[in-house]
């Protein structure tokens, strides 16, 4: 459903072979470092979202407190072995914490510390199909007990710590699943103007894709088949029916197990609103609530496109939206 990706995101495969050789050699370490653990005694946070609604800016908040345990970029290398990556990650730590500048990529952080997708480590759970909805059939094979052990000794060599997971493509359609099988599991659902989610997904997939344009973020089901008439139609859809699903796993939710916000509040008070966050996330452990300042956050809500460019999103929008999705 996606096309080639544009040279800079294209991964090179002489490392991408060395990396996986090496998690291969990893593999009696990491079972043995896996011995002892269960399941996760302390939450583990997952960020749902639409792609380009702020989930990047807030896992990178979230990780700049020290209060929880993520994994990196240079950790998402160990997707075989992630307790061998948290352990090098706690070694190499030099204080990602005291810088905020909270730059990234179309997602893609870039110092080694920063948080990461770990799209490989998911991978190993949860099988896609064409869309980032499981079937029946591989939910079923979803080795839930492996996870639960895997997240408890992150935990555990996090330095006792709660976890924080930034995925939308593994997760956003796996909430109610997530919330059965992970001990103690939040989620921190944030959103953002339609409009702009829009005309960012639409300018990411102009630079990711070579050919500018292909799915660009979770792929919600109900897509499969449809013809759609162009890129901003199948956009608006997709964020249509992200939104809904969401909305509607956490609605079955105890309200305790997730937090709703916006990235627009979230811009405009970040102390206030992460005061709010952190006291959600770290409710029930023994993790105390420290007073953090925050920098000034760029407000990401600009058009760059006409008057014209804009008004024709917005009515787009207006009628996915009225019709429930195409």
């Amino acid at each position: 459903m996606s096309g080639q990706k544009s040279a800079p995101y294209v991964k090179r495969e002489v490392e991408e072979s060395i990396f996986r050789q090496m998690n291969t050699a990893l593999a009696p370490l990491s079972a043995n470092l896996l011995s002892g653990h269960d399941e996760p005694k302390l939450p583990s946070v997952f960020i749902v979202g639409c792609q380009r609604s702020g989930t990047t800016l807030l896992v990178q908040m979230l990780a700049s407190t020290r209060l929880f345990g993520y994994i990196s970029n240079v950790a998402a290398r160990f997707w075989e072995s992630p307790v061998v990556g948290a352990v090098l990650q706690a070694a190499l730590d030099g204080g990602f914490g005291e810088r905020k500048e909270f730059s990234s990529d179309l997602g893609f952080t870039k110092d080694c510390l920063e948080p990461h997708e770990a799209s490989y480590f998911w991978k190993r759970w949860f099988q896609l199909p064409g869309t980032h909805r499981m079937t029946p059939e591989t939910l079923n094979q979803v080795n839930w007990q492996g996870l639960r052990q895997e997240l408890a000794a992150l935990q555990h060599y996090f330095g006792g710590l709660p976890l924080v997971f930034k995925n939308p493509i593994y997760h956003d359609f796996h909430i109610s699943e997530l919330a059965r099988e992970i001990p103690h599991s939040r989620f921190l659902f944030i959103e953002r103007d339609p409009t702009y989610i829009i005309q960012s997904t639409l300018e990411s997939a102009k630079r990711y894709y070579a050919s500018g344009d292909g799915w660009f973020g979770p792929i919600p089901p109900g897509t499969e088949g449809i013809a759609y008439t162009s890129p901003l139609e199948r956009v608006a859809d997709q964020v249509f029916k992200t939104h809904a699903f969401i909305e509607s796993s956490l609605s079955t939710l105890d309200s305790s197990r997730y937090m709703k916000l916006s990235y627009e509040s979230l811009v405009a008070d970040m102390k206030g609103v992460t005061r709010e966050l952190l006291a959600f996330c770290l409710a029930g452990t023994e993790v105390a609530v420290p007073e953090l300042d925050w920098p000034a956050a760029r407000d990401g809500n600009k058009a760059r496109g006409s008057n014209a460019e804009m008004d024709v999103i917005r009515q787009m929008w207006s009628s996915v939206s009225e019709r429930g999705g195409l």
